[in-house]
């Protein structure tokens, strides 16, 4: 039949005609591609669909399953012209299909005109990764020479699940299908190694037609199976207690030993095997060298709130025997409020309430349980066996009474034993972000505990103000607590530690837990000078123990003999230090404190640098002329000087301060003379010749100003004075870190030559 094609709706824009164009009646595939999947997981799939023709309503489309709209599906247009229309469809959420053929119809909804021909399509989905099951779960048979492995949820991986080989050894050359339930066995041997490994092969694809278009590549999962050796009466190594009510427990018995057949298993109660309880087996993969025994006891009727005792273990014949061993469990109380309403009855003579409390036994074991009349607490009484109890009463007047049920010793499990377990596999590990911490490691204990305190004392400590005495504890409510805590912890001392593990209602249980050495810490200071400058004040804040703090202080070579190293040791304990540095002035020193301890090495503090200034010259005598002035001074102390500074001031009269403000040379001082100029350096030298001499009262130092007449434009000038003008002169002793001066009182040159004293 001819196509059909109409025009209409002719439309000038422009001065051109644009004819819209109405779609044919029916729509072919395009061939020889009508369909190209463009990505693709185990749950999803984007493809596109390419039509021969224009496609106006794309919401007329639909895809189909089941002859259902799957609303998992997305689609819209990605391009339309007169002769081609691709749509892009993107499926999500897919379940069940991993590795599986995904059949779905493509086509119009029944209520729009049919636009296109409905079309079936077939995508398979990528196969689940053998990687991205969960681990594998193993069971022994009871000899332990045979293992029986599930591979959970391999159904998801393939549809085909014969497609899915297993190898028992990497040396094994058969290929077998895993079984239909997931699981596959292999000879084994206790104490050996087995890499045993699952295969998938390769799927056909399918890219939306009923042709396959190429396979997925097959996977493999590798699992490296170390078996343990068999229980032979070995005990438990741990309990867990999983769930618990009024009425049934769930509990978790491990042995580090491999347990098979769990029909060779049983609880004892009274002697009897009791069929209430369930026993299944589970073991760690793939290090199977620990079996966890699963034991749900149901339907304990009138425990609520007291010991259900029971012994577990093997019966006659079990090859795997374990040791019988008792253990308890404590069910949980049912609330007062649950069980029971108190009934009251009150004597004819109104003097006496008598109080009942229906099923009071449900509750809790009659020792739990009190009654009390009134809210004071001091005359809380036992109940009687009957539930009964008796309050005064008078007319007229309003009783609060009730029965209380007491705090319960509760057991998690723990064996019947008469003190609680101790911790074990103590170590420490000093915090070395925070030296006041230290982390005491150990392995919980086997069975029920209300607290585990560690103690640690100091063995020998030389100071007293520091704290010796630690504790630290953890509750029973860290199941997976490894380690504590304890602080402050002091350097220099060597700490003896002692655990206690603690049961309400069972005596605790004392022993040795660890003990361990902390370092010298060197101590950190805070210096403050005094005001004699040859001597220092210093706190030290000390990090450790100590005997004593040795202050060290070493002056520089080029100071040597005049300055001399100083060692000093301080009194035992001392946290105040003070320095005083042998009365010789103009030393420069690099200081640290020695932390010191019988049986520890010696510790360094950070280093700090004194320098002690020199004193101020004393200016002795001066005579002046028109043109110089001559300057006497003298040190009148053992002092160390490099060279001694003489600034000149021309004319600023209002200077008092011992310092000089050297802005320029002696030849600018001639047109600005309110500025400073150094006008000598006198260096001391030693007999030896030596950088150095100690000056005295005996000697000193002369100085005529103004006796040089051409400068050369020189840092240092002694240039001519100006005739008639006010003066002041710095004196400075000067080392290698600066100078200490003395301010000259003002004198006048003279227009002609005069002498005079001051």
């Amino acid at each position: 039949m001819p196509k059909v094609v109409t025009y209409a709706n002719l439309e000038i824009i422009s001065n051109q005609a644009t004819i819209a164009r109405t779609p044919d009646t029916t729509c072919n595939l395009y061939e020889p591609n009508p369909i190209e999947v463009i990505s693709r997981t185990s749950t999803m799939f984007t493809c596109r669909i390419t039509y021969t023709c224009y496609i106006m309503n794309s919401y007329s489309l639909a895809v189909f399953r089941n002859n259902k709209t799957e609303t998992s599906c997305k689609l819209k247009p990605e391009s339309r012209n007169i002769n081609r229309t691709i749509i892009m469809l993107t499926c999500n959420n897919i379940i069940n299909h991993a590795g599986r053929n995904w059949i779905f119809i493509f086509g119009s909804h029944y209520q729009y005109n049919q636009t296109i021909t409905n079309q079936t399509f077939i995508v398979t989905l990528d196969p689940l990764s053998l990687k991205m099951l969960p681990s594998f779960n193993i069971a022994l048979n009871e000899d332990q020479t045979l293992a029986s492995i599930l591979v959970p949820n391999c159904d998801q991986v393939t549809q085909t699940i014969s497609n899915i080989i297993y190898q028992c050894q990497s040396d094994d050359r058969k290929n077998r299908s895993i079984s239909n339930n997931c699981t596959f066995t292999c000879p084994v041997k206790s104490g050996l190694v087995y890499n045993i490994s699952i295969t998938r092969l390769h799927i056909s694809k399918h890219d939306g037609t009923n042709y396959t278009n190429g396979i997925f590549p097959m996977d493999r999962r590798v699992e490296t199976v170390h078996l343990g050796k068999a229980c032979n009466s070995k005990q438990s190594s741990a309990i867990k207690l999983m769930k618990r009510t009024s009425t049934m427990f769930m509990l978790n018995i491990s042995y580090d030993c491999l347990i098979s057949n769990s029909q060779k298993l049983a609880v004892f109660k009274d002697n009897i095997i009791s069929t209430q309880c369930i026993i299944y087996l589970t073991y760690d993969f793939p290090i199977v060298n620990r079996t966890n025994v699963i034991i749900t006891c149901n339907n304990i009727v009138n425990k609520p709130g007291q010991d259900w005792k029971f012994v577990f273990g093997s019966i006659s014949g079990h090859k795997s025997r374990i040791a019988n061993e008792t253990f308890i469990i404590t069910l949980e109380p049912v609330p007062l409020k649950n069980i029971t309403k108190l009934n009251i009855k009150i004597n004819e003579a109104i003097t006496e309430a008598s109080i009942f409390a229906p099923q009071c036994h449900q509750a809790a074991e009659m020792k739990y349980l009190s009654a009390r009349c009134g809210r004071d607490n001091s005359q809380q009484k036992p109940l009687s066996d009957n539930c009964t109890f008796t309050c005064p009463v008078k007319p007229g007047v309003i009783y609060v009474v009730a029965v209380i049920r007491n705090p319960i010793n509760r057991y998690d499990g723990m064996k019947e034993i008469s003190e609680p377990n101790k911790a074990t596999n103590f170590r420490v590990e000093l915090n070395k972000i925070n030296i006041t911490v230290a982390l005491i490691y150990f392995t919980i204990p086997q069975g029920l505990f209300d607290y585990i305190h560690i103690i640690c004392n100091a063995s020998y400590q030389s100071c007293e103000n520091l704290s010796s005495h630690l504790t630290g504890s953890i509750h029973s409510t860290c199941t997976n607590c490894t380690h504590m805590a304890i602080t402050p912890i002091v350097g220099g001392l060597k700490y003896i530690c002692w655990a206690n593990t603690s049961r309400s209602g069972v005596s605790s249980v004392q022993y040795e837990a660890v003990n361990f050495t902390t370092p010298l810490i060197p101590v950190i200071y805070q210096p403050t000078w005094l005001r004699n400058v040859t001597d220092l004040s210093i706190n030290v804040i000390p990090q450790s123990d100590f005997d004593n703090i040795e202050t060290v202080c070493k002056t520089k070579p080029n100071q040597k003999p005049i300055c001399i190293d100083m060692n000093t040791t301080h009194n035992q304990c001392l946290t105040k230090l003070t320095l005083k540095f042998n009365n010789i002035l103009g030393c420069d020193y690099t200081c640290s404190f020695l932390t010191k301890k019988r049986d520890y090495p010696n510790v360094h503090s950070a280093n700090f640098n004194i320098t002690i200034p020199p004193p101020k010259p004393i200016i002795i005598s001066s005579r002046w002329s028109a043109r110089y002035i001559a300057v006497h001074w003298i040190i009148d102390e053992p002092t160390y000087i490099d060279y001694f500074s003489v600034v000149v001031n021309d004319e600023n009269m209002q200077k008092i301060k011992e310092e000089p403000d050297i802005s320029s040379i002696y030849e600018n001082s001639i047109y600005d003379p309110s500025i400073d100029y150094l006008a000598a350096e006198i260096p001391i030298f030693t007999s030896t010749g030596d950088n150095a001499q100690t000056m005295n009262v005996a000697k000193n130092i002369s100085l005529i100003l103004g006796s040089e007449t051409d400068c050369m434009n020189s840092r240092i000038c002694n240039g001519p004075l100006k005739a008639g003008t006010r003066y002041k002169v710095l004196v400075g002793g000067c080392t290698a870190v600066g100078c200490t001066y003395v301010l000259s009182k003002a004198f006048k040159t003279k227009s002609r030559e005069l002498f005079s004293t001051f």
